[in-house]
Formats: structure tokens, sequence, C-alpha cells
């Protein structure tokens, strides 16, 4: 073997004389393909004065004295006077100076790695709006309201958005009327907007997310702003709830929802998880608890909560302990509900502002007990 097998360095012979020429050979060729920065990839004309040392990626296109003989993709270096051809093997990189961009051969062409090896998100230039929709498909891109362009189910939306850089731009994800039986759960984002789930803002029934046994939104220790609304969720059989957010991380918003029939709650806060809620929702349909609040934080702005059909809450409307926190002082109420009001423990503080032990929604007189606290 007189080269070696990747570089096709020269070897040095036994017994060689002007081992020196052999030597250079292969320093020059380090010189061409080590740390392999190109003048371009994409110039076609060959340079009638290059400098010496200099390389380019020939493209298909390519033509002049040397160039026209070379391969397409080939690397064409300049030195001593002439052009020498250098063929490269998959998997090498190149910084193209005109351009700005690292290169990847993959064996037949160069491709900016940035595509090729999918390491850079995508960042937003604008705000974006995926579309979902009962008769789209999750092979569509979700950039276009149509059934050719939406996607089929909330997942592929909220992956789709996952996989972004938002920046500063916000993302709505547009859910068309209609029911959704697949779970949701939610990703943590790059980037400083919000993203949006948006059903129909008139009546949030017409978009129905009803999931079975399953909890219909879970977030769980992600990161990043997410905010719910025009839906409606139901859970009718099982351990599931209609939200679920777990850990100090998650930060939700939500307004504008219908809470229809789960088995045990409606909003479930644990693990130092976040819910703000800043615009008027209703419930429609009972649960074991309204509000489960376990080392969580809920917070009400003022808005007005719509009890719909008087529904019944098996353990009481709000549970609020382990020191959990609930401000809703500057909330209203509608409607009636039957059940206990409240029941506040384990150093759990419900905050009305010194609104009355009435206050909460239900039939049955509220509790605290073991450090909970109703103010």
């Amino acid at each position: 073997m007189s080269n070696s097998t990747n570089l096709a360095l020269p070897y040095l012979a036994e017994g060689q004389s002007q081992k020196h020429v052999t030597l250079n050979e292969t320093i020059r060729r380090l010189d061409a393909i080590v740390q392999l920065t190109v003048e371009s990839s994409t110039t076609s004309t060959e340079p009638g004065a290059p400098a010496d040392g200099q390389r380019f990626i020939l493209p298909a296109d390519k033509s002049g004295g040397a160039w026209s003989a070379f391969a397409s993709h080939a690397i064409a270096y300049y030195r001593d006077g002439s052009w020498e051809q250098v063929t490269p093997k998959e998997g090498w990189l190149a910084w193209t100076k005109d351009e700005d961009q690292l290169l990847v051969f993959d064996g037949t062409s160069w491709t900016e790695v940035s595509t090729a090896g999918a390491t850079a998100r995508q960042q937003l230039s604008a705000p974006r709006t995926y579309y979902v929709r009962t008769d789209g498909s999750d092979s569509n891109d979700g950039l276009t309201n149509t059934s050719g362009g939406g996607f089929l189910t909330i997942q592929k939306a909220i992956d789709a958005v996952s996989a972004l850089d938002l920046g500063v731009h916000d993302v709505t994800i547009a859910v068309a009327n209609g029911t959704y039986a697949d779970p949701i759960q939610l990703k943590s984002l790059v980037g400083a907007g919000q993203v949006t789930i948006s059903g129909d803002a008139a009546t949030p029934a017409n978009v129905l997310i009803s999931t079975g046994a399953n909890t219909c939104i879970n977030a769980a220790n992600i990161t990043g702003r997410w905010r719910l609304s025009g839906l409606k969720l139901q859970a009718t059989s099982g351990g599931a709830t209609c939200i679920a957010a777990d850990g100090t991380t998650v930060t939700l918003t939500i307004g504008n929802l219908d809470f229809g029939a789960v088995t045990t709650a409606h909003l479930f806060v644990q693990n130092g998880a976040q819910i703000a809620v800043d615009a008027a929702y209703t419930a429609s349909a009972g649960a074991a608890y309204h509000w489960d609040i376990i080392n969580g934080t809920l917070q009400l702005g003022a808005v007005t909560l719509t009890m719909s059909g008087s529904p019944a809450f098996a353990s009481a409307f709000c549970l609020c302990t382990r020191l959990g926190y609930i401000r809703c002082n500057a909330a209203a109420f509608s409607g009636a509900a039957t059940g206990k009001r409240y029941d506040a423990s384990a150093n759990g503080v419900i905050f009305t502002g010194g609104a009355g032990a009435t206050f909460l929604p239900g039939s049955i007189a509220g509790t605290a007990s073991t450090g909970g606290q109703y103010l």
C-alpha cells in the first residue's frame, strides 16, 4: 500500500531516496484538507488569478481549463501555480467563507449542517399559526387551514412548536370544531414567546377534548409559556383530570374554558406548579374537586366563573393543602353548585380577601384544619 486509507497520504518507502519529496507532498495534502475552509461552494467559473492555497467546492455547472475536468462536488485546491482535485469522503466538513455556512459531504453532495443533521432549531422571525382539524393529517405541515394542510392531532402541533426557537414571537395552535380523543402532553419551549392552544372563543363546547380514562392536558416539569382557551375538557372514567400541572417550572395560563365531567379534578396543581386564570370560564359538570391544589399555586384575576347546571363536587369545590396557595379575591362566581365549599389543610391558604364563608360555590360549609387558612 503506497497511500493511507482515509486521507490518501503517501507513505515513505523503505530505503527511499529523496524522502523530502514524499514528506512535502503529505504536508501539502494535509494543508489542503485539514480545518477545511473553502472560498465558495457556488462559484462555477474557474478564477483567472487564484491565490496560492485557495480551495473551492465545485458545483455541477463548473467550467474552466482545469475545473471542467474535475468531478462535481470535489475540492479544487490551487497550489504552486496549478489546480489539484481532492476527492472528499463521506462526513467531511467544510466552512464556506462567502456564505458563512458549515457544509457536510454525505457521499454524494454537500449540504448545510443545520438542515442535514437537524442540529439547529428553526428560529421564528414572525408569529406563526398551526392548524388542527378533524379531517387533517399529521403528515401535513400544519400551516394552512385546509384538510390538506392542517394537522389531525393537537399533539402533533405541540411537537412541531416544541422543536422551534420562538425568539420573542407567539404561536397559536388553532383547533377547529370537533371532538378530539387523544390526551395532550405539553412540552418545553425555547424562546420568550407564548403558545396558545385556541378553540372556539364563542362556544368552547364546540371543541371537545374527551379523553376517557386519560388526563386531557398534562404539563409535567416543562418550561415555557402556554395558554389554553376556547376548549371543553372532559374525562369520564378512571382517575383522570381535565388539566394537570406538576413541577416548579410549570406555568400555565387558562381562560374561556368549559370544564365537563371528570372523575377527580377539573384543575390539579401540585409540586410547585402555577396556573393563572385570566378570563372567565364555565364548569358545566361535576368532579370530585373543581380545584385540587397540593403544594401548588392557583391565581385568578378579575374573572367570573360560571357554574352551569348546578354541578356536584363530591369531595369539595376546592381543596388546598400541603402549602398550596389559592388567590381568588378578585374573582366572582355565577350559578350554584352542590357539595362542600372548601377544604384547607396542612398549611394550605385560600385567600378570598375576607369575602366570607359562602364566597366559593357549594351547598355545605367548608373547613380549615391542621394549619389550613381560609382568609
